[in-house]
């Protein structure tokens, strides 16, 4: 069933690629990812969230590649934000995650702004950070509320 959908999202986004130029590259990227991703919310099998967020991320920062300039390699800070996008989605969805793609996430999101003006990973990296720690405040005190409720 999934060889099927995975066929047609497949076709749909060659035909994409073939009619809209300059983006189809883009667009099978997101459909591709979009469909990963999809079969990961319907069974929660991990194993599709693993190349479903890299491949949105990656889509996501080929697209931004046009619009924003000056922060540095955006297709990598893109794969990097997908890889971490793993922790995140794994984490809100099923209440935990692994935190391995933590590591090549942080890496390649570092090595995408470093490429660019140092300035930028300053003034940009720090309120990712925070937006981090705030997120894992957050599912902690989610888990904490549901312990002792049901206590």
């Amino acid at each position: 069933m999934y060889g099927v959908a995975i066929l047609l999202v497949l076709g749909v986004g060659l035909l994409a690629s073939h009619l809209a130029g300059d983006l189809g590259g883009v667009m099978v990227l997101l459909l591709i990812g979009a469909t990963f991703i999809a079969g990961y919310l319907h069974r929660k099998s991990y194993g599709l969230l693993i190349p479903g967020s890299p491949l949105l991320g990656l889509g996501f920062g080929s697209a931004g590649e046009e619009w924003i300039s000056g922060v540095g390699d955006v297709d990598t800070i893109g794969l990097g934000a997908g890889f971490m996008a793993i922790y995140i989605i794994d984490t809100f969805y099923c209440g935990r995650s692994h935190w391995w793609s933590l590591i090549p996430g942080a890496v390649l999101v570092m090595a995408g702004v470093a490429s660019g003006r140092f300035h930028l990973l300053v003034s940009v990296g720090w309120p990712i950070v925070l937006v981090v720690i705030g997120f894992r405040l957050l599912v902690g005190g989610s888990r904490v509320a549901r312990r002792e409720k049901t206590s």
